[in-house]
């Protein structure tokens, strides 16, 4: 929500840490620059009440904070804190500007108001772990800069949750149990077809992500073509060159770590890939330090009429290389929570993903973002019908490109056009657990809650999804994106 004088927006994330724990780590105001990259500074000012035993307390705060434009001063924030804790079991650290005589404005700063910000934290329903975390940030720039600044800035205080994960999340490593469904096309060891998934496994996928990106003519890459500014080329693969990679570049407005939120959480697929039909997380995997990696599940139509839709059971390895660069891998691999699916043919990946780099030349925030896919279709597609479908695929980054353009608005892209259900309408929704019928909420890792009725799949093509319980709400809120 933009008005002519306040921002406000609000994200979701989930955090592999108890409830308590969080929030004395971002209760403290001195810790703000460890997980927030736009805090300069902060400091606490006065402590009003600490009333440990009634879980309460306050405290006058005070940060410097930039905006990272060249349109607007960096600002600093005066505030009341109030932490405490709720008879469910959820806890709050809440934030919300006052004036403090022994705070003067600083030079080089524009004092700002911020209105109701700060965390809701909840313990996750079926971990006692982790943590589902609400952030809400509300500011004043001014009715100029809230449109030059503050929504930016509002924007990447609701975006912490990957760095909260990363400061914060307690080890989670349970890989075992994952098998691999395809080889590498470059790395060591290129024979991993039903190999055990293990950490070393994990780093020739990663390293055969990175050399497939950055390789060029004399590695046998060849031009395809270039279209809506996506540069696309291709090489072969294989015994009998039987798996064609793709490859696409483009250059897109918006600074690393919020392409990375985008692209990295497969429900927001539909925002910019035309092709996506469902996806959700099926499980988390491993969580340690900036690396996270989850079991999902995806769903797309082939781009031809005659041909059946794809699914595909991967796992996702999202992974920050360094302060500017991110990668985003998928490989297939099986799973016995996420068996074949009636109406789809499962697919294999054997490698694609996104890499995104900082481009530090450039005046404006951009980023060099790289897509590799390399996927068998399997079933009755012909070798020459596949491969232009897969030059298509690329054509994603241009749904990015858009989407950040347009201020973050789902640019349309989908066509799907799936099952209705038993109320006649299409699915809203794609954010169901595999298995265990839990409604998902927005960000990077899903948690759920019990639905009121299970998935009961019917007869046939069945593509369509329970009308879920919170349909009532908009996508920014973790509800469901309509159907374009």
């Amino acid at each position: 929500m933009t008005q002519h004088s306040t921002s406000c927006m609000r994200g979701t994330c989930l955090v592999n840490c108890r409830a308590r724990r969080l929030q004395m780590a971002l209760e403290a105001v001195e810790n703000t620059p460890q997980y927030d990259d736009e805090c300069i500074k902060g400091k606490l000012i006065e402590q009003l009440c600490d009333n440990y035993e009634g879980d309460v307390a306050v405290i006058v705060g005070y940060v410097q904070m930039r905006t990272n434009t060249m349109f607007s001063s960096n600002r600093d924030f005066v505030f009341l804190q109030v932490s405490f804790a709720l008879e469910d079991g959820s806890r709050a650290v809440l934030r919300h500007s006052i004036p403090h005589p022994d705070v003067p404005e600083v030079g080089d700063f524009i004092r700002s108001e911020m209105g109701t910000s700060g965390y809701l934290i909840s313990p996750h329903p079926t971990d006692e772990n982790a943590s589902e975390v609400v952030l809400l940030s509300t500011v004043d720039f001014g009715a100029i800069a809230n449109h030059t600044a503050g929504r930016g800035f509002v924007e990447a205080q609701t975006q912490l949750g990957s760095a909260l994960r990363a400061k914060f999340s307690e080890t989670k490593d349970d890989i075992k149990g994952l098998t691999s469904r395809t080889k590498n096309l470059f790395v060591e060891k290129a024979n991993l077809r039903d190999d055990e998934v293990n950490e070393s496994v994990i780093n020739t996928w990663l390293a055969d992500l990175v050399r497939a990106a950055a390789g060029g003519g004399v590695d046998g890459w060849q031009f395809v073509k270039e279209e809506q500014g996506v540069t696309i080329d291709s090489k072969a693969f294989g015994e009998n060159s039987q798996i064609l990679c793709v490859r696409g570049r483009i250059t897109i407005p918006a600074v690393p770590d919020k392409i990375f939120s985008v692209v990295s959480d497969v429900n927001k697929s539909t925002d910019y890939d035309k092709f996506f039909i469902n996806g959700r997380s099926v499980r988390m995997v491993t969580q340690k330090g900036n690396t996270a990696m989850f079991v999902n599940w995806a769903a797309f139509q082939t781009g031809a009429a005659l041909f059946s839709d794809r699914d595909f059971c991967f796992l996702q390895v999202n992974k920050q290389m360094s302060q500017d660069m991110f990668v985003v891998l998928c490989r297939s691999v099986e799973d016995e929570n996420v068996p074949a699916k009636d109406g789809f043919v499962r697919g294999d990946i054997w490698t694609t993903g996104f890499i995104i780099q900082g481009s530090p030349s450039s005046l404006e925030a951009s980023s060099s973002v790289t897509y590799v896919c390399a996927l068998d279709l399997r079933g009755m597609v012909p070798k020459f019908i596949s491969n232009m479908l897969l030059q298509e695929l690329p054509l994603k980054l241009s749904g990015i490109h858009q989407f950040f353009v347009s201020g973050g608005v789902a640019v349309g892209n989908s066509t799907y056009d799936g099952a209705e259900d038993a109320n006649g309408k299409a699915p809203d929704t794609s954010r169901l657990n595999f298995l265990e019928g839990q409604q998902m909420d927005s960000g990077l890792i899903t948690p759920g809650r019990p639905l009121q009725e299970m998935y009961v799949p019917k007869s046939g093509a069945d593509k369509a999804l329970p009308k879920l319980s919170f349909d009532n709400l908009g996508p920014s809120t973790g509800g469901p994106k309509k159907k374009k």
